[in-house]
Formats: C-alpha cells, sequence, structure tokens
C-alpha cells in the first residue's frame, strides 16, 4: 500500500508544476467519487423503494390481524405480511397487542449494486405499524402512523 501511495505522490510533485493538459488528469480523479456518489444515491433510492414496500406490507399485515382478532392473528398477520413483501432480503417481523392495539414491526435489508465496493453489501431497513380493532361491529379497524410517519406522508 506504501508503494501506491509513493506512485501517487511522486506523480502529484511531477505534474504539479506543468499547468499544460490538466483538464484530463483532473477529470479522471474526479470522475471516481462522481462515479461512486452516483451508484450511493442509486443504492439508496432502491433501499428507499424497499422501505416503502415493507411498510405497506406490514401495515396490510397489522391491519388483517386486527381484523381478525382471534388467538392466531399473529398466524394471519405473518402470512399477510409474506404474502405482500415476501421472504427476501432477510425480512424478519415481530407482532404484539395491548389493549386492543396490535402492533407490528419489521426489518430487513437491501442489497447494494455499487456501494458494495466500498464494503457496503447491504443497507438495512426498518417499518413500524399499529393498528386498533373497532367496536362497530363491521369489522373496521384503524391505522395510526407515528409523527415520523406522518409529518414524511
Amino acid at each position: 500500500m506504501s508503494h501506491l501511495l509513493r506512485t501517487v505522490r511522486d506523480l502529484g510533485v511531477r505534474f504539479g508544476p506543468d499547468r499544460a493538459g490538466m483538464v484530463a488528469p483532473i477529470f479522471a480523479l474526479t470522475l471516481v467519487p462522481i462515479l461512486f456518489a452516483a451508484g450511493a444515491a442509486v443504492d439508496y433510492s432502491r433501499a428507499s423503494s424497499e422501505r416503502v414496500r415493507l411498510q405497506a406490507a406490514l401495515d396490510a399485515a397489522v391491519i388483517a390481524g386486527a381484523k381478525d382478532g382471534t388467538a392466531n392473528w399473529t398466524s394471519t398477520a405473518s402470512n399477510v405480511f409474506t404474502a405482500r413483501f415476501g421472504a427476501a432480503n432477510g425480512a424478519s417481523t415481530q407482532f404484539s397487542a395491548s389493549n386492543g392495539v396490535y402492533t407490528g414491526t419489521a426489518s430487513a435489508s437491501s442489497p447494494t449494486a455499487f456501494v458494495g465496493i466500498a464494503g457496503y453489501k447491504h443497507i438495512p431497513i426498518g417499518a413500524k405499524a399499529a393498528a386498533a380493532a373497532g367496536n362497530s361491529g363491521d369489522n373496521s379497524c384503524i391505522l395510526t402512523l407515528g409523527q415520523r410517519q406522518a409529518s414524511h406522508g
């Protein structure tokens, strides 16, 4: 590694005083971080899209569990989540109920295509949802959003 750094330093010393034709080397040096940043944007966009899918699947799962309302509501919620999101990307869920409020959390990871070069093979994503079953007998329920979700929706 020190040989590479020494070579780059020597090139800089030789080309430093020479001002003619400096566009190509500068362009080449700036191209690498620009391409990396563009690739990171693509990976982040994909992870963001996967997080939206994860949130939608979890919302549907918690609503289905709340509408079920039986002792097996977690199985119903898990089945709906798996049908909507799938089991890919290491997706995992946790469901709980307390005082008529059904909650769920989900986590997964989105694989990277470009920033994997820098050692980031996956971007972790997560979602939370809560729903309360209605008491009106029409089998309705309410999905609630947290402050962060409500302000960005």
